[in-house]
């Protein structure tokens, strides 16, 4: 891609800066972190090879996800590094993006994005920065296709804005890019979920800085006397990107196979 007509402030702004010696140096001391909010005995996964089948390893994966929690981030990440998985790259609100964690973020292939931000500036480079990541980056990505966090813990209608620029890029490069779907649930609840009202009502006031305290405090308080949270992370079977004829395809695909894992989900629950 030609990136002569980008905005380099905006694109600095946007980007990753995926160091994968953060997860070879402090992998122990990640998984420490990752199993004091949820134990290792409390994390389940389902099927977390079975995207391999019928695709080659040269292929691109867009890992397809609920978005329930921003320990969301944290379990998968690890997982992936700990069965020996490519690391993907991942949007999070550009909110997280604050000392100390911005670098930390990035670091771990987080890319920022402002979802309210409406200046076509923004989303011109935006949209070229998903490109580029598809085209000439080809790394893998997960995209919670929720947007934001589901405050009511009920599957939401995709988000098709960042998911449909993964579709359009996908018809520019030669090798396939699989869609796979992952169901992320949490039982009881989520560590944040106490506080999900205070939080929508601070996220939508723009009240930025007790939206943030708010939620470091849950996660502090999880990290000092911790719950039990069990965490179940399943796979579904995966599908082409690059064969649906449509963003809207894509998405209604994405919506059945997330609302067939969260119905055995459960059904499981419940011993059905």
């Amino acid at each position: 891609m030609n990136h002569d007509n980008i905005d380099a402030t905006l694109w600095k702004r946007i980007a990753h800066e995926f160091d994968p010696r953060y997860f070879d140096y402090f992998g122990k001391e990640w998984g420490w972190v990752i199993n004091r909010f949820v134990p290792r005995e409390n994390r389940r996964v389902i099927q977390e090879r079975k995207y391999k089948r019928g695709f080659s390893e040269t292929d691109l994966v867009i890992y397809l996800s609920n978005h329930r929690s921003h320990y969301d981030y944290l379990a998968l990440g690890y997982m992936f590094w700990e069965h020996g998985m490519k690391i993907p790259r991942f949007a999070a609100g550009e909110n997280l993006f604050f000392w100390p964690f911005d670098n930390l973020w990035r670091k771990l292939g987080a890319y920022a994005v402002d979802r309210g931000n409406i200046d076509w500036r923004y989303r011109k480079t935006m949209v070229e920065y998903i490109t580029h990541l598809v085209v000439d980056e080809k790394c893998d990505q997960i995209d919670f296709v929720d947007g934001g966090r589901s405050y009511t813990g009920r599957l939401q209608e995709p988000k098709l804005g960042l998911l449909g620029v993964v579709w359009k890029a996908s018809q520019q490069i030669q090798e396939d890019v699989v869609g796979q779907p992952i169901f992320l649930d949490y039982d009881p609840s989520v560590i944040e979920e106490k506080y999900f009202e205070a939080l929508k009502k601070f996220k939508y006031k723009n009240q930025y800085w007790a939206y943030v305290g708010l939620d470091l405090y849950a996660f502090f308080k999880q990290f000092i006397w911790p719950k039990e949270i069990n965490l179940t992370i399943e796979f579904d079977d995966p599908f082409s990107i690059k064969k649906c004829k449509s963003k809207k395809e894509l998405g209604e695909k994405v919506q059945n196979a997330l609302k067939e894992m969260a119905c055995e989900s459960m059904m499981d629950e419940f011993g059905i």
